[in-house]
């Protein structure tokens, strides 16, 4: 966007995009989803962490993006206010350390440890290289942890639901493809005419991939509807997710970056009305049963185990 810029000038609904905000929001609301469909009930604690992380995550990578271009708002914002952000950033991490340490609870601070290596991969290996033909591992890379956060503190309180697998596939999936449209979309308007070639190759690609993907969400989510499971609200929660991004992604040409960018975090938060729509509901609803009951220390012995499908069991916590 050439020309002076100042703050006043952006648009005032990409501040909150500006200031990383949508993906710690969206993360909540898909960790919100899962632990309501798997009848779990998460510590506060564990939310908190997963939004400083995801936080400080995306405002490092976007600081150290803004060093190199600030073509678009959320860039030149973020360089813009720096120093700001920086403290804050530097506040986030000490409080997040402290949540972590002091408060989350053993169980899902082991589980957690495993999310230390793809984020050191990212930081240090998929962000070297920015060319087309680095896009999707640096794309997987972060739905991977977008999902491993999402989806782990969850499995760390209650047994690994149904297809947890595919599952996790599915989820790290549809991140990494609605990341890489907008990777395509910016890089074929701001990279040299050179590798225009290979983003048009990816952009031909993503709409297939997407398809695809829509397709196993929507087999995955009659598994489960045939097996009374709450999951199928996750699932049709992923499929209108990504319908609504291939809606929007189709649009691309008349649409800004920017504006590409925010609506994709947009469409990420759509569990949270699906999370509405839960909360007008009874709660007790036989499609919101457990996978089994919680256990936040895992002390469920192997004779509860053997009882558990004829059984409601509770392991107070001592």
């Amino acid at each position: 966007m050439p020309g002076p810029r100042s703050l006043r000038q952006m648009p005032w609904w990409l501040w909150l995009d500006a200031l990383c905000l949508t993906a710690p929001l969206a993360a909540m609301a898909w960790q919100w989803l899962f632990a309501r469909v798997s009848n779990v009930q998460l510590p506060p604690v564990t939310h908190q962490a997963l939004f400083l992380t995801v936080w400080i995550v995306g405002l490092a990578d976007r600081l150290t993006e803004a060093q190199q271009r600030r073509d678009s708002w959320r860039h030149w914002c973020a360089w813009t206010l720096r120093v700001p952000l920086i403290l804050l950033l530097l506040g986030a991490i000490a409080g997040v350390v402290w949540l972590v340490l002091w408060f989350l609870p053993q169980v899902i601070l082991e589980m957690g440890v495993f999310l230390v290596i793809p984020l050191l991969f990212y930081i240090f290996f998929a962000r070297v290289e920015v060319g087309p033909r680095a896009a999707m591992p640096r794309e997987l890379v972060r739905g991977a942890l977008f999902s491993a956060g999402v989806l782990l503190p969850t499995y760390a309180m209650a047994s690994v639901p149904t297809a947890a697998l595919q599952l996790m596939i599915a989820q790290t999936l549809l991140v990494s493809l609605i990341f890489l449209g907008v990777t395509c979309r910016e890089r074929m308007r701001w990279d040299d005419e050179a590798n225009r070639p290979d983003w048009l190759a990816i952009d031909a690609r993503i709409g297939v991939w997407m398809l695809f993907l829509l397709g196993t969400a929507i087999w995955l989510a009659n598994e489960a509807h045939r097996n009374a499971s709450g999951m199928v609200l996750y699932y049709a929660t992923m499929v209108v997710s990504g319908l609504a991004f291939l809606l929007a992604y189709t649009k691309r040409e008349k649409v800004s970056p920017d504006s590409l960018h925010g609506m994709a975090w947009v469409i990420l938060t759509l569990p949270l009305l699906t999370l509405l729509f839960l909360q007008l509901h009874d709660k007790q609803q036989t499609a919101f049963a457990p996978f089994r009951p919680l256990d936040e220390h895992r002390a469920i012995s192997l004779e509860d185990r053997i009882g558990l499908e004829d059984r409601f069991v509770l392991t107070p916590q001592l």
